[in-house]
């Protein structure tokens, strides 16, 4: 099961999603991304990973394709944030979420909350 929570704000808007990333969650994924990207006008669009707690090759794929249409990721644990690595061809270091998003994750945070 997969739970999509979108949270719309003036400056960024960020699905967060909670579950797992697997079989048919990840049309729906692709369904709300649509539509949030129709919507989005000229903000930023996050995608919260930090509850997902599998993601199987399709959703991968998925994300692969969100990012490619400017999705930047925030991810913290360390599975999550070497597929998000991965995906963007960033370097995962030790110290933290670093390089895991197309911005600092923890720009997208502070934005999110004004």
């Amino acid at each position: 099961m997969l739970r999509i929570t979108t949270n719309d704000n003036p400056r960024i808007l960020t699905l967060q999603l909670e579950g797992r990333l697997e079989g048919p969650w990840v049309e729906v994924l692709r369904d709300c991304w649509r539509a949030a990207l129709a919507g989005s006008g000229s903000r930023r669009c996050c995608v919260d990973l930090s509850g997902v707690t599998f993601i199987d090759g399709e959703g991968k794929a998925q994300l692969t394709q969100m990012y490619a249409q400017g999705a930047e990721f925030i991810a913290y644990d360390l599975m999550t944030k070497a597929i998000v690595a991965e995906i963007t061809g960033s370097v995962l270091g030790t110290g933290g979420a670093k390089g895991v998003s197309r911005h600092n994750t923890t720009k997208a945070n502070r934005d999110e909350k004004e």
